[in-house]
């Protein structure tokens, strides 16, 4: 089934998704602009941000699933026309939020330090500067966490232009505030990574100041559930979904970054540091592949009846997202020069990335195909065998790195040959079972 004739659809998708990829350009900036800044300081500054952020948005990423189940469940709710069960749920998920928030802040405060050398087994160094960030950056789970809320509801509402204006607004200030902690302007004292942090949740509370208006205005939101007995239904609802898409991102992406940084840090600071910075500079590249993902799951789970538009939607976005990626992708290698000197003036540590900047690129470009169909999986339901499929995938790829670095190579040639082995078996495996479980869905209805 082709995309043709489908073009209002085309413009839905587009008019959805494209405000979402200025977000996530945005929202990219406030990680990258951190990173640029500090990697101006010294190598060891550059790579404890990295290792940080990559930790803490790995987490953020697992307990932020349960906003991703409320934009599953809320827009099945705006399909069915329920618009009190979808404020039900918001607020469910609020809650959710900032319990997570607040329990994951006071562990990361408290015994940060220790998780830190148990986990990665750095330089004392590079520990304590990891430490100082870790110290300020946690509070952003939380903010994070409402953020992937509104974020939702407004997605489900169709009106992504205020997600995309309240991260711009965000990150012109993380930009102003990082330049003058991070380096003590206007007669402040250098701050250096603790600046970094603290301008990042300066930037992080804007944005979740501007989107509460938006939500409101939308009439929908109104006070919290009226009994225990209501919040306890809803919550039931979520967590129906919700295990297993935190499960899936756990495995995915929170222990599979810890083993990646810890066999990364196990051989430097340089070889760290050099995956730090080129998955800093091609998550550009994959910022359509989030956005066009979100609309897949929004749109495929709103109109999950109607087995035509399911089976086109993923088809749709994976057009563009390819399209736009492909685009960033050339942009990248073309001036990788220039982009890589935004990050570092480490000559060194640029002429390292250099090496690697091709084979990175084909890894990310992979990972743009197959994400489309996995969020197309959750959207009609099918989030467990997601959980199952990235797990013997991860587990798989962590032998294929460690069986590679058994051989003469380096460390980082083994990393993103086993990263682009991962990329493969997942877009074969998304793509078969996406396409199965929808024919499946179909021959069910015919037979009703």
């Amino acid at each position: 089934m082709t995309i043709k004739g489908h073009k209002n659809l085309i413009k839905e998708v587009l008019q959805m998704g494209l405000p979402l990829v200025l977000n996530t350009l945005t929202a990219t900036i406030i990680t990258l602009v951190d990173q640029a800044m500090v990697g101006h300081i010294s190598i060891e500054a550059f790579g404890a941000v990295g290792l940080i952020g990559a930790v803490i948005n790995s987490i953020t990423g697992v307990l932020g699933m349960s906003a991703v189940a409320f934009n599953i469940q809320g827009a099945k709710l705006k399909g069915e026309k329920d618009e009190q069960g979808l404020n039900h749920l918001f607020w469910v998920s609020i809650t959710i939020s900032l319990l997570c928030g607040l329990t994951s802040f006071g562990i990361c405060f408290i015994f940060g330090e220790s998780i830190i050398e148990v986990l990665f087994g750095i330089s004392e160094t590079l520990l304590i500067k990891a430490t100082s960030y870790l110290s300020i950056f946690s509070l952003s789970i939380g903010l994070n966490m409402l953020i992937f809320t509104f974020s939702a509801f407004l997605k489900i509402m169709n009106r992504t232009k205020y997600i995309f204006l309240g991260n711009l607004v965000a990150s012109l200030c993380n930009l102003i505030l990082d330049y003058i902690l991070i380096f003590g302007k206007f007669g402040l004292e250098p701050l250096g990574v603790r600046g970094a942090g603290i301008a990042s949740i300066v930037s992080i509370s804007i944005n979740l100041l501007i989107m509460i208006p938006a939500i409101k205005r939308t009439g929908i939101i109104q006070n919290a559930c009226s009994s225990i007995k209501v919040f306890l239904v809803y919550l039931k609802s979520l967590f129906h979904i919700a295990p297993a898409l935190m499960a899936q991102e756990l495995m995915e992406y929170t222990f599979f970054t810890i083993v990646l940084n810890r066999i990364l840090a196990s051989n430097g600071v340089v070889a760290l540091s050099t995956y730090s910075l080129l998955f800093n500079v091609f998550s550009l590249q994959l910022m359509p592949m989030y956005a066009f993902g979100s609309v897949a799951m929004t749109k495929v789970s709103e109109h999950r009846k109607d087995i035509t538009l399911v089976k086109v939607i993923p088809k749709i976005c994976l057009a563009i997202s390819i399209s736009i990626g492909l685009i960033l992708g050339m942009l990248i290698v073309w001036q990788q020069n220039l982009i890589l000197q935004l990050f570092t003036d480490d000559s060194s540590l640029v002429e390292n990335a250099s090496d690697y900047l091709i084979l990175a690129c084909s890894v990310y470009g992979l990972t743009n195909l197959q994400h489309i169909y996995q969020a197309g999986l959750q959207g009609i339901g099918d989030e467990k065998w997601v959980f199952i499929g990235t797990t013997v995938s991860s587990l798989l790829t962590i032998v294929v790195i460690r069986l590679l670095s058994c051989f003469p190579s380096e460390v980082l040639t083994s990393v993103y040959l086993g990263l682009m082995f991962n990329q493969i078996l997942l877009l074969i495996i998304m793509k078969k079972r996406f396409y199965r479980h929808v024919n499946g869905m179909m021959s069910r209805m015919m037979t009703i």
